[in-house]
């Protein structure tokens, strides 16, 4: 359950947020389970904060810092987290569908059975990022470097095939430029 103080400061504003947690940087933000629905959230300072179960659909979090933060089961379907840094982010079991994800960092991102149908990855950087069971139907990853990639796909394949819903690694039919 979300501590409410932070949700009121959180509401209050980017820049108030952000001025906190400047002169609060040992305090870990519980936001979880919060709804954080439609909230411009450009640029927050929010790493290392519990956002388990959030939910963040249609949110603007575009140059927002995220590295280390839980977003385990939350709900990021529309969000726009372009330029985002999500290093190291738990974005397992996350609903990212749609989300744009334009330029952002997921380098070593927990992304295991991450809904990312419809997600615009264009020229994310997914190096070491966890993509079992992810499920990237129709997901635009077309300028990616190959680079970035390489290491995700081998947790995501493995050897096998992942063309259906059943296989264990994932589904990447119709996945753009892959």
């Amino acid at each position: 359950m979300a501590d409410q103080e932070h949700v009121d400061r959180l509401q209050w504003g980017v820049e108030p947020w952000n001025n906190w947690r400047r002169q609060h940087s040992e305090t870990r933000p519980d936001l979880s389970g919060a709804n954080l629905s439609d909230a411009y959230l450009v640029e927050a300072d929010l790493i290392r904060a519990n956002l388990s179960d959030v939910k963040l659909n249609d949110a603007k979090l575009s140059g927002a810092s995220l590295n280390h933060a839980d977003l385990s089961g939350a709900n990021l379907s529309g969000a726009r987290l372009s330029q985002a840094n999500l290093n190291e982010a738990n974005l397992s079991d996350a609903k990212l569908s749609g989300a744009s994800l334009f330029d952002a960092s997921l380098f070593r991102a927990i992304l295991s059975r991450a809904d990312l149908n419809y997600a615009l990855l264009i020229d994310a950087n997914l190096a070491e990022a966890d993509l079992r069971g992810a499920i990237l139907s129709r997901a635009d990853l077309s300028t990616l470097q190959p680079h970035f990639l390489n290491s995700s796909l081998k947790t995501l394949k493995k050897g096998k095939k992942a063309s259906t819903p059943s296989s264990p690694c994932g589904i990447l039919s119709g996945v753009i430029g892959f």
